[in-house]
């Protein structure tokens, strides 16, 4: 089935209605009225009054006594005024008056007062200069009675003290002297030095010995026979550490070694024998040795 396009070839059959053409003319518009005033609304009672025309005002009647009021009462404000004008006019002619007086009253009295000023100030320098110049022979005359008895009085007593003072030694010779203030200061002040460093080597020493000891806390000692048999003995290990003392080996040795009853600890390098006293670290193990002495046989 194929679709016809009706709407090409259908048209449209309306009735046409029968009409004609009118025209009017308005006339133009009237201005509005303008509204009336407003009246309001009437409240009370109306009340009203008659009065005789005798007594009604009449301006040419009535008003000459108010203009002659009205004209006396402004001629006489301005005399008034004309007048206080001319008072005030008075009164600062003698202000001006009087103050220049007092202008020249004031300058009067300021010349009196420089004039007495300078009096004032010439007899204060004089007194001044009298009482400097006073002063002055006061002070020499105490320096003439205090040389006078100083003369008197230290007359001899120049000889009196330097025998004293000789007699108790307070003079010293030059030698003796410059060694007290000058010698012995500087010896003591490099002592204090030296022992300074010493304390420090030695603390540096005891840290060191501290820090081997921690590594190292046993040594060997050799003993030699004290009968001088030749015959050498290893005895140890024995514990050290930075505070350990000679009494501390004796007391170890005592202890620890059953052939000998007589233990000394002595300087390799001199042969010397040690203080109980004496700290080990102090003195180095590599130089201490070792003597002891073998018990009789009852």
């Amino acid at each position: 089935r194929v679709d016809v396009p009706l709407h090409l070839y259908l048209e449209e059959h309306a009735k046409r209605a029968a009409f004609t053409n009118e025209s009017a003319q308005t006339d133009t518009f009237l201005d509005e009225p303008r509204p009336e005033p407003y009246i309001p609304m009437k409240t009370g009672l109306d009340a009203g009054t008659q009065v005789d025309t005798s007594m009604v005002f009449v301006y040419d009647r009535d008003v000459n006594p108010i203009l002659d009021v009205l004209c006396g009462k402004t001629v006489e404000q301005a005399l008034m005024e004309v007048r206080q004008e001319e008072q005030f006019r008075a009164l600062r002619g003698k202000q001006q008056g009087l103050l220049e007086n007092l202008r020249v009253e004031q300058d009067q009295v300021r010349m009196l007062e420089q004039k007495e000023k300078k009096v004032f100030e010439a007899n204060q320098a004089r007194l001044n200069e009298a009482r400097q110049k006073k002063e002055e022979e006061s002070e020499i005359q105490k320096k003439y009675v205090a040389s006078e008895c100083a003369v008197t009085l230290l007359d001899g007593l120049e000889d009196t003290v330097f025998n004293q003072l000789t007699e108790t030694k307070e003079f010293q010779h030059p030698i003796s002297r410059q060694i007290n203030e000058d010698f012995l200061p500087w010896v003591f002040n490099n002592s204090r030095e030296r022992l300074k460093q010493h304390e420090a080597s030695e603390k540096t020493l005891r840290a060191l010995l501290k820090r081997v000891t921690k590594r190292k806390k046993y040594v060997l000692f050799s003993m030699i026979d004290a009968d001088n048999s030749g015959k050498k003995y290893k005895v140890g290990p024995i514990r050290l550490s930075p505070d350990t003392t000679i009494r501390e080996l004796i007391t170890w040795a005592q202890k620890n070694i059953k052939d000998g009853d007589m233990v000394t600890f002595y300087d390799r390098r001199s042969g010397d024998a040690f203080s109980p006293e004496t700290n080990v670290f102090s003195i180095g193990t590599q130089f201490i040795g070792m003597k002891f002495r073998k018990k009789s046989k009852s």
